[in-house]
């Protein structure tokens, strides 16, 4: 301490390291870090104003047709279909 103040060193500017950017989980549009059909249910339970998406859910929600980053009732349809094993990987996935 002194006449400033209490101070935060730092060794060397080479040690702070950004934080890495989420890779998406497309699907997961309640944010449990699983696809489940709690997701499909969620997107449709926000379709007629019963629950609401956060963003990061309305990105990783829109999974199937336009990509618009709001997901319908034809990204719940996909999450439900990779979620019993009749696709393998969502139209977005395809898409990159």
């Amino acid at each position: 301490s002194d006449q400033i103040g209490p101070r935060i060193r730092t060794r060397n500017r080479a040690d702070i390291v950004p934080a890495e950017k989420p890779i998406p989980l497309y699907g997961d549009a309640n944010g449990d870090g699983k696809i489940t059909s709690a997701d499909a249910a969620l997107i449709l339970r926000a379709l007629v104003g019963l629950s609401a998406l956060t963003p990061e859910g309305m990105k990783n929600g829109d999974v199937a047709a336009e990509f618009d980053g709001v997901p319908n009732a034809a990204d719940a349809v996909a999450i439900l279909r990779y979620v019993v094993g009749l696709i393998k990987e969502f139209d977005i996935v395809s898409a990159e």
